[in-house]
């Protein structure tokens, strides 16, 4: 019987514990042209709900270029193609989030 009640006791703050945790980040950003000419400043603004995470931020801008903890950077692409750029939020293993869109430039 007093194993069970440890068992329970355990299994009660287990819940209470994982209750309480905030939900995983949601990653968000927003660009001020999708479509750009060679050479034209590119804007990327964080748009991102922490919920109490981690703050880290990661920018790959499909170009090798990779920018940490911007919230709102610039960039200047100088080849014309299509570009993924992702912004990658959080760190802790089981939240770490990211959001991706393609710039084409011309």
């Amino acid at each position: 019987m007093k194993n069970l009640k440890i068992i329970l006791f355990v299994i009660i703050v287990q819940c209470i514990l994982s209750c309480n945790r905030p939900k995983c980040p949601t990653a968000c950003f927003t660009v001020n042209k999708s479509t750009a000419n060679i050479g034209d400043t590119i804007i990327f603004s964080n748009c991102s709900d922490y919920d109490g995470w981690s703050t880290k931020t990661t920018w790959y801008l499909g170009d090798t270029t990779i920018i940490n903890n911007g919230e709102n950077i610039k960039h200047v692409y100088s080849i014309d193609r299509q570009y993924v750029v992702e912004l990658k939020i959080g760190g802790e293993k089981q939240c770490s989030v990211h959001q991706t869109k393609i710039i084409t430039i011309q």
